[in-house]
């Protein structure tokens, strides 16, 4: 059985897209909303821990264990079997002896890495869908990134792990870090705007742009919540809802 066609310019189609894809950055207000505003917001926001958030680590094994891949994986027993054990172990370890804060601060700049290149990835799909040009990747991630880390760290005094570490380096490093990411951020979309506009064969089709306004917005909650904890958990929704549509699509397929 064959899937059905796909619209020109969708990945799967237009509903499928805005709800999977380009509309999740909406899911942080549900979490907000379940939190302050429902009587049994916690419970809420635990459902979608165990129904949203595990699956999409979980649903990692589907790759890990396929055995189409199995050869690949055994060619790279360093990284592939080896590697997760150390990791786990090091975990362990550094809490074990108290020094939590590595563990912390590392997840913390991970998932800004982590969310940031799926984005980029996501954004690929959209643009070769358009017939765009596959070296304008080099662009987009860059602006991707440096906006998401701009505003995953403009209030990093929200997060005390890494302002700890910050401060103890030089009180303004801080500041320093936040005007210095936000000059970043303004020249890679700077540069990808003028790469889109002066390179580009056509122009940007309305998904791609959906979803690359989608990408530049997706760590806004760190800018008004101000639990960190929180804005962190509000940002992944989007991203764990990402996450298994491109498994459900790729199963699918």
């Amino acid at each position: 059985m064959t899937s059905a066609p796909v619209a020109r310019g969708w990945i799967q189609s237009p509903r499928f897209d805005l709800a999977t894809f380009i509309l999740v950055p909406l899911s942080s207000l549900v979490v907000l909303g379940a939190v302050r505003g429902a009587q049994y917001g916690m419970w809420m926001v635990v459902a979608a821990t165990y129904f949203v958030g595990i699956p999409h680590y979980l649903s990692s094994l589907t790759f890990f264990l396929g055995d189409d891949n199995l050869r690949y994986y055994r060619s790279r027993t360093l990284a592939f079997f080896v590697g997760p054990v150390l990791i786990f172990a090091a975990v362990i370890a550094l809490r074990l002896t108290g020094l939590d804060a590595i563990v912390l601060n590392t997840m913390f700049l991970w998932n800004i890495w982590h969310v940031s290149l799926q984005s980029a990835g996501i954004l690929t799909l959209y643009r070769r869908l358009n017939s765009g040009p596959l070296e304008e990747r080099a662009f987009a991630y860059p602006a991707i990134l440096l906006v998401n880390a701009t505003m995953a760290l403009w209030f990093v005094d929200r997060f005390p792990p890494l302002y700890t570490v910050l401060v103890a380096l030089h009180p303004m490093v801080p500041g320093v870090l936040r005007w210095t990411l936000l000059c970043a951020a303004v020249v890679a979309v700077a540069a990808y705007a003028r790469y889109v506009i002066v390179r580009r064969p056509s122009p940007m089709s309305v998904p791609e742009r959906a979803f690359l306004a989608s990408s530049l917005v997706l760590f806004v909650p760190y800018l008004w919540i101000n639990d960190s904890n929180l804005a962190t958990f509000a940002m992944l929704m989007g991203h764990f809802i990402q996450y298994l549509s491109i498994v459900w699509l790729m199963n699918r397929r």
